[in-house]
This record gives structure tokens, C-alpha cells and sequence, in this order.
């Protein structure tokens, strides 16, 4: 498996920019694992990718990876 840290660049809520939250976690199929820190609300995040019903997602968690 392969992670991929998705840029802020990529990120869309200025909520994103600030430190603090968790790391979301999105495993694919093709075996890469996209990560998302700074997320301040886990599950509403992890809700809108369950959302799009993309096939290719095989899961979908949070981690605190702070401590």
C-alpha cells in the first residue's frame, strides 16, 4: 500500500489550514491510501466521500495520530 498525504493546496475549507483534528484515512482499490489531516469533524467528512459511492473505495476511517 502506498500513502498519499493530499495537499493543502487541495483542500477546500479554511477550517483544513488550521492545525489540530484528525487524519482521515481513504483506501482505494488500486491499493493507495489517500490521507487527510487537520479534519475537524471526522465523521461529517468521512460521510460526504461515502456520499460520491465511488466504487473504487474500499474504506474509509480516522485515526488520532497526534499522540
Amino acid at each position: 500500500m502506498k500513502k498519499f498525504k493530499v495537499g493543502d493546496k487541495y483542500r477546500k475549507h479554511d477550517w483544513s489550514m488550521s492545525d489540530g483534528g484528525v487524519t482521515v484515512f481513504v483506501h482505494y482499490k488500486s491499493g493507495y491510501i489517500k490521507t487527510y489531516d487537520k479534519i475537524k469533524n471526522p465523521d461529517l467528512y468521512i460521510g460526504k466521500i461515502a456520499e460520491a459511492k465511488d466504487p473504487n473505495i474500499l474504506n474509509i476511517w480516522w485515526e488520532d495520530v497526534s499522540k
